[in-house]
């Protein structure tokens, strides 16, 4: 059978999950998603009772109560956006443990171009969530949508994830569009990608970007940890991260660790103009990068006035020529 061939018994569950390492995870009632097989008429309490969607997975966790949604191997094709808004709710693939492509999706592939997700298809507004093991396949069909995922919550971590798109050409060419917005306190990404190499962008969007909506808390303390950025590019004013003013108040600061920011130019015949937009509007913002930090494909890490507010590395009077981050523009 499917799930004696998966070995999917509670000692690896939890195991995948990293019990150990987390020992409030899995702590609560465990809820299973099977986007092959499953059927949201099934109990979900077991991986041969699973689920289908993760939207009907979501409604059965209780806020603050350390419950898991496992998510075996199959695209689960979300019609809908999500606002995952429960705290201490934990989302994990539980084959897509291993390194390289994680066979576990959440996707809009396969859904009607005329489907409108509003401005965000997933809001993570829940706090103390731990996200990880999944692939997320955006902007497939949707066209108008704006964003892929916004973090609003506060000391959520996100763990062996791959962001990947915008996997359409219209919205790698919007430039409106931003695939990741960080808001909130004490926000962890480790070992996860940005991006993909499946188009190429052409106009000056972001992968990633500080900024807040109107209430919530601007971001600060964020950590990168082991992250790729990642994008084909056709224009030299297309970045990875942007600083943004939105909502007003201070950013910062965010800590980026032995995290590599690339960009591929066809051919190399060229190269961006930096690696990362500092907003305007007189906000008040710090990003710390560490020494195994490499940006690639740029012509310098930032241009302009660095320190509107604040500075990258955070060094008073020090400029992008003086702070040992490496640029490899070959």
């Amino acid at each position: 059978m499917r799930y004696e061939q998966l070995n999917v018994g509670e000692l690896t569950v939890d195991k995948i999950i990293g019990g150990g390492a987390f020992p409030n995870l899995g702590a609560g009632e465990k809820w299973y998603v099977d986007p092959t097989y499953g059927s949201n008429g099934n109990s979900g309490k077991t991986g041969n009772t699973a689920l289908k969607t993760v939207i009907a997975g979501e409604s059965v966790l209780r806020s603050g109560y350390n419950d898991t949604l496992l998510v075996l191997p199959g695209a689960d094709a979300f019609s809908e956006a999500i606002v995952w808004d429960k705290s201490c709710a934990h989302l994990v693939g539980i084959a897509g443990h291993l390194p390289g492509y994680l066979p576990v999706a959440i996707t809009d592939d396969g859904v009607a171009e005329t489907t409108d997700y509003g401005t965000t298809f997933f809001s993570l507004t829940g706090s103390g969530c731990i996200i990880k093991n999944l692939r997320f396949d955006y902007g497939n069909a949707l066209n108008t949508n704006l964003n892929f995922l916004r973090v609003e919550g506060n000391g959520n971590l996100l763990e062996n994830v791959f962001f990947r798109g915008p996997m359409s050409t219209t919205l790698a060419d919007l430039e409106t569009y931003d695939h990741v917005i960080v808001g909130g306190i004490g926000n962890v990404f480790r070992d996860a990608i940005f991006g993909t190499m499946w188009k190429t962008r052409s106009v000056g969007n972001n992968l990633l970007k500080f900024q807040r909506s109107t209430g919530a808390v601007a971001a600060r303390h964020t950590i990168f940890e082991r992250c790729l950025f990642q994008s084909n590019v056709d224009n030299v004013a297309v970045t990875h991260i942007d600083v943004n003013s939105e909502g007003g108040g201070g950013y910062g600061p965010q800590y980026f660790k032995a995290c590599t920011l690339y960009f591929r130019w066809s051919d190399h015949g060229d190269q961006v103009t930096q690696a990362i937009r500092w907003g305007s509007g007189g906000l008040t913002a710090t990003l710390h990068f560490d020494v195994d930090c490499t940006v690639w494909g740029a012509d310098d890490v930032t241009v302009g006035t660095v320190a509107r507010q604040g500075i990258i590395w955070a060094q008073a009077g020090a400029t992008t020529s003086t702070l040992g981050l490496s640029l490899n523009t070959a």
